[in-house]
């Protein structure tokens, strides 16, 4: 036996003593309603935390719950398409509580503040970089 056989073999020696143990010692039968859940109160932002300039009121109604000014004034320039998906997936996908309404503005907004690209950039669905 060599050496990578022989920890992969430890290794599996020890998950077992493990899993036995937890059996044994009833752990196996705890469940999540053991947990108890409570709510709490956060500002977000804090201080110094918020947007300003080109489109600060938009994108600190917005965007400010979840990103951060760093973050968004860190994305590279993308095209108009490109912020209206993004826009759009962090609405549908991650559940932002942006009113469709709005994505006009926010992806203005987005564009003054970013600048369009100097040469052509992917299409909404290979876009990298905009996406948290």
């Amino acid at each position: 036996m060599d050496v990578a056989d022989m920890r992969t073999f430890l290794i599996a020696m020890v998950a077992t003593a493990v899993a036995v143990s937890v059996a044994g010692t009833g752990l196996a039968a705890w469940s999540a309603s053991a947990i108890k859940l409570e709510s709490k109160s956060v500002r977000i932002p804090g201080p110094g935390r918020t947007y300003t300039g080109v489109g600060a009121r938009v994108l600190n109604e917005n965007c400010s719950m979840c990103h951060s000014p760093t973050f968004v004034d860190t994305q590279p320039p993308l095209s108009e398409t490109t912020w209206k998906a993004e826009v759009e997936k962090m609405r549908k996908t991650f559940g932002a509580p942006i009113p469709p309404d709005r994505d006009a503005e926010i992806v203005k907004a987005l564009l003054d503040r970013h600048g369009r690209p100097k040469t052509k950039t992917p299409t909404a669905p290979e876009a990298k970089g905009a996406t948290g």
